[in-house]
Formats: structure tokens, C-alpha cells, sequence
């Protein structure tokens, strides 16, 4: 991984290599991750960590075949020749696309470019290279307040310098121009920009819902969430919810062939018609219930309603609360 900063023309790079090891038995499957220090004997590393996977056994299940992984395309050809030379690139064309009428405080810019590989005793041995940009930096529109500039892509034809700078100075100046809102019952009308997520892990107002659908949570009686269930009420304006997890698209942030566990990511609905669809699984929840894995919650995607945003937005019997943008969701 290659890291830019603005506060200094440094350039670092870091390299590592981290590894699971699972143990698989008729009781169950047993895990573990270590990661490899340089100059360390791989071998032993390994038998270590193989001891410690026979002490966490789960519960029973039958391990299945294994499936084609997912066709994606995940990184850039151009930035995986040499990683150093984009990253400076990519922190130039950053520096270049700069608005005059926004200054930037602070940032930062790391590009990796990695190669991911699945070796599986049922015979499974795959493999696929990926490449990421983030980009995050502290902006300032003249006159405005300080805000969050965040960038996230894989290949060279996803980024939009002109569209991210413009979207960071509204937010300054909208920012800037707040105030308050009087109490009492408004509808909400949220705008792409307020599910944006905030980091790897985070799904933005989305988190708690990605979080319940999980398998494992539900078989332990600890989610809320139960398929059937009723996610969202019919709203009063737009359509049902529909949501569904997409983990095969061509330079998804989260898309991949297959997981951690070497089985292949599959799309799967969360929320349909706003009732609870599907629920995540992982080798170990799919295997116990005899059913294809499908990678986990990965992006999310939603359907489009029946009615265009200027019919959304149209004042109703409330008044109407237009949000741009979501902050400290935890």
C-alpha cells in the first residue's frame, strides 16, 4: 500500500501478508488468523496456528462442494504496474482539480494493490488481484465551514474530480448556512449522500440493518431481524423498501469472486417490498442449514421507486425535511 499526505511529500509504503487457517472435522470447522512477520518460518506459523483452530471446533454441519467463484473485474491494470508512480499521479491530478474557491486543510491518499488467493482442501485454488484509492481530506469553501472530502474507487475511470470537489464545496457552504429546525413532525426525504457510508465496516444508515440480518445472530436468538418481518412501513410518500446485497459488480468497493473463507460471493435480497428477504451466510451458517454460502452483506444497492424526485419533494401536508447528509451515526 502506497500513502501521500499533504502535509509532507513523503511517500511511504507498507507491505504485509496475513493468513487464515481452518481445520475442518466432523464436528465442525476451526479457525484461525495470524500474520507474517519478515523472516518468519511460514511452517511453523502455520502448525501454530492450526493447533490453536482445533481448540475453536463450532457446531456440526456438512461441507459442501465447492462453487464457481464470481466473474468481477476489481482493479486497474495501469496503477498495478507500478503502484508508487499512480500514487503520486493520482495526488497530482488531486492537486490539480482544486477549485480556487476551496482550500484544503488537510489530507491524505493511499492506493493498495493486492492479490488475494483461496487454496482449499476440496480442491478449490483461486486467486484475484484488486486495487483501491482512498482519498480523504478536510475542505474549506471561502466563507463556509469545514467538511469531509472522501473519495473511494478502484480503477482510474471511477473518479470524478470536478463532481466530489462541487459536492465538498455545497457542503461547505450548506454547512455554513445552517440552522436549527423548529420541533415538531416533518416527512424526510434523504438523498443518496445520506447513506453514504463512512469507512470499510461502516454501511452508513444502513449499519444496524447489516448488522441484524446476520445468520449467526438469528440462529442464537440475539436479531431482531426474522425474514418476513416488516422492515419499513409503506411511507407516505415513494415506494416500499427494497434492498439487496450485490457483492459481483464489476469495481464494487465490496465486491469480490469468493470470501475470506474461499466460497464464492453471491447477490441476495435483504429487504423486499419492506419486509425482511434473506439473511447473510457465511460458510459455517450456510453449511449447518445445507445451503449455498453467499459471501455476506456486501454493497447495497436499492430499487428505484415509481416517483422522480421533484414528486418526492413536493410539499405535502408536513412540512418536508430534505437531508443531504448524515454525520456521527454511532
Amino acid at each position: 500500500m502506497y500513502k501521500r499526505q499533504s502535509a509532507s511529500t513523503l511517500l511511504q509504503e507498507a507491505r504485509s501478508l496475513n493468513a487464515t487457517v481452518f481445520v475442518d472435522r466432523e464436528l465442525g470447522r476451526g479457525r484461525s488468523e495470524f500474520s507474517v512477520p519478515p523472516g518468519a518460518e511460514l511452517r511453523n506459523l502455520i502448525s501454530q496456528s492450526a493447533a490453536r483452530a482445533l481448540g475453536a471446533i463450532g457446531p456440526n454441519w456438512r461441507l459442501q462442494p465447492p462453487s464457481a467463484p464470481a466473474r468481477v473485474q476489481l482493479h486497474d491494470p495501469e496503477w498495478a504496474k507500478s503502484p508508487e508512480d499512480s500514487a503520486t499521479r493520482l495526488w497530482e491530478q488531486f492537486e490539480s482539480h482544486q477549485p480556487s474557491t476551496l482550500s484544503v486543510e488537510s489530507g491524505s491518499l493511499s492506493l493498495e494493490v493486492s492479490d488475494t488467493r483461496a487454496i482449499v482442501s476440496n480442491g478449490f485454488d483461486n486467486h484475484y488481484p484488486s486495487s483501491k484509492l482512498q482519498l480523504a481530506a478536510r475542505v474549506r469553501a471561502k466563507g463556509g465551514a469545514p467538511v469531509m472530502m472522501h473519495l473511494d474507487a478502484r480503477h482510474q475511470a471511477d473518479i470524478r474530480w470536478q463532481a466530489a470537489f462541487a459536492d465538498a464545496l455545497q457542503r461547505s457552504q450548506r454547512a455554513q448556512a445552517a440552522i436549527p429546525n423548529e420541533s415538531g413532525a416533518y416527512d424526510l426525504l434523504l438523498l443518496s449522500s445520506a447513506y453514504r457510508p463512512r469507512g470499510d465496516a461502516d454501511y452508513g444508515l444502513w449499519t444496524a440493518l447489516v448488522h441484524q440480518c446476520n445468520a449467526r445472530l438469528a440462529a442464537a436468538g440475539l436479531a431482531r431481524y426474522q425474514v418476513g418481518q416488516e422492515i419499513l412501513a409503506s411511507p407516505a410518500r415513494g415506494d416500499a423498501l427494497s434492498i439487496r446485497s450485490d457483492g459481483a459488480r464489476d469495481y464494487g468497493w465490496r465486491s469480490a469472486p469468493f470470501d475470506n473463507d474461499g466460497h464464492a460471493v453471491r447477490r441476495f435480497s435483504i429487504v423486499e417490498n419492506g419486509k425482511a428477504a434473506g439473511h447473510s451466510l457465511r460458510y459455517s451458517e450456510a453449511a449447518q442449514k445445507g445451503v449455498e454460502a453467499n459471501g455476506g452483506v456486501r454493497d447495497l444497492v436499492m430499487d428505484s421507486g415509481t416517483r422522480s424526485i421533484e414528486q418526492l419533494g413536493t410539499p405535502d401536508d408536513r412540512p418536508l425535511l430534505v437531508v443531504h447528509e448524515i454525520e456521527n451515526l454511532h
